[in-house]
């Protein structure tokens, strides 16, 4: 079984009826795992209206809709795994919960088991249906705690010399209440 057949699960048992998205190389296994699911993939062109389409329907039929961003990075050389997660987890998701965003409800990080590409996963969970704008008020509200782009505090919550982002999208869920 592979782990986005467990998500599926999980989300069956969540009694999530839709999912809105963009298939490709990067979520295929999600893609495949939800053929065999009760779960209806409702394709897009784009992120955005798969976000917008999922937000009115959570509006229209009173069901709960939540939203999350994905990003999958590895590092720039196997050495430098344990660099890259000690940073992920002990600087950048650590200035992210210390700001408190409005709309933030989790970031949970992922290893591949493989210890393959891309090596790390975190999902970052919206109770707000507008995943997009949720994680665009990420950069402004830890500038404010940290300081402007360009200093070197904010550079090294936003970068690594390790960091390799791999892929970035954003997802909006739907479910039964």
């Amino acid at each position: 079984m592979k782990g986005s057949d467990l998500l599926v699960k999980a989300l069956e048992n969540e009694g999530v009826r839709y999912i809105f998205g963009v298939p490709g190389e990067e979520n295929l296994d999600l893609v495949e795992s939800l053929q065999s699911s009760s779960i209806e993939l409702v394709v897009t062109r784009h992120e955005q209206p798969a976000a917008f389409m999922a937000a009115t329907y959570g509006r229209l039929t009173g069901k709960p809709t939540v939203s999350l961003s994905l990003v999958l990075i590895s590092p720039t050389a196997p050495a430098e795994a344990q660099a890259l997660r000690d940073w992920g987890d002990f600087v950048h998701i650590n200035h992210i919960v210390e700001a408190g965003i409005p709309g933030f409800t989790m970031i949970t990080p992922y290893e591949n088991a493989t210890k393959g590409d891309p090596r790390y996963m975190h999902f970052y969970e919206f109770d707000d249906p507008e995943a997009e704008i949720t994680f665009k008020r990420m950069r402004p509200l830890v500038e404010a705690r940290i300081g402007a782009w360009e200093t070197p505090e904010c550079q090294a919550w936003a970068m690594h010399p390790a960091l390799r982002i791999m892929y970035v999208n954003s997802f909006a869920l739907v479910g039964e209440s």
